[in-house]
């Protein structure tokens, strides 16, 4: 079963009249608040009464097509099957019918009185409205080359408005510090970025952000789009940025992040 609904980007979510990634990844998120809503669910009482709390671990996103400040996106997101302890999400923006945008995210539901993860068979969460994942251009999991040289670029430190429920950053603000530590991002396209969320920072926590040389985009466009998005890269006008986030104990976050290349 898919959940649906309309969003207006507001013109200060863009960047030189484009909706930022960052923006793209909260209405996603938005999405699925509204989805765990209608299905029931209320996070504060699985929280505080169930003791239990959904935690995302990684999540991709593509951006296709460029979405203009002042539109109006529909908006999709639906569940699919998951195994061991992943409960899959999936995303679809969509602008004046056509696919701008997709995601997949990799959620985790956490016993909090256990200290464990739950998983996926041993919980009614979905069951019975999964739907097909969505298909998308690169693969959902990357690796960070091994002669990858860090750069240190600026500190974060987390403020209470940017914490969730269990006053840890939340995932969404996460992408506007990552997208910005890319070099010369104000001339570039971006086109695609996935997040691996490793270890939380809490309320009050500093880390540093760090990014990496650029690399030539080799990643081979899933053949299933062909047609359907034109969204291909090629290392001839894309490359790679890895950027993470640093704490004092090591990575919380590492990234990776498809961009066109400035001439």
């Amino acid at each position: 079963m898919k959940c649906s609904t309309q969003f207006r980007i507001g013109a200060i979510q863009g960047h030189k009249g484009i909706a930022r990634p960052g923006v793209v990844d909260e209405y996603m998120q938005e999405m699925a608040g509204i989805h765990f809503g209608q299905m029931g669910n209320d996070d504060v009482k699985m929280h505080e009464e169930d003791k239990q709390a959904f935690i995302i671990s990684r999540m991709t996103v593509e951006m296709y097509k460029d979405i203009p400040t002042e539109s109006v996106i529909d908006a999709f997101t639906w569940v699919s099957e998951g195994k061991a302890a992943n409960f899959p999400r999936n995303y679809e923006l969509q602008l004046d019918g056509e696919v701008a945008a997709r995601g997949l995210a990799a959620w985790a539901l956490v016993d909090l009185e256990k200290g464990r993860l739950v998983r996926y068979s041993d919980s009614d969460f979905g069951k019975g409205i999964e739907e097909e994942m969505v298909a998308l251009g690169i693969r959902e999991k990357f690796k960070v080359p091994k002669d990858v040289e860090f750069t240190y670029v600026d500190d974060i430190k987390v403020q209470y408005w940017q914490t969730d429920i269990n006053e840890h950053m939340n995932n969404v603000r996460y992408v506007d510090p990552l997208w910005c530590a890319i070099p010369k991002i104000s001339k570039r396209r971006t086109k695609a970025f996935a997040i691996y969320y490793k270890h939380e920072l809490a309320y009050g926590d500093t880390a540093k952000v760090m990014v990496s040389q650029a690399y030539p985009c080799d990643i081979k466009f899933n053949p299933e789009l062909e047609g359907l998005i034109d969204n291909n890269y090629s290392p001839e006008t894309d490359e790679i940025f890895y950027v993470n986030i640093v704490g004092e104990d090591g990575i919380r976050t590492q990234s990776m992040w498809i961009v066109s290349k400035v001439e």
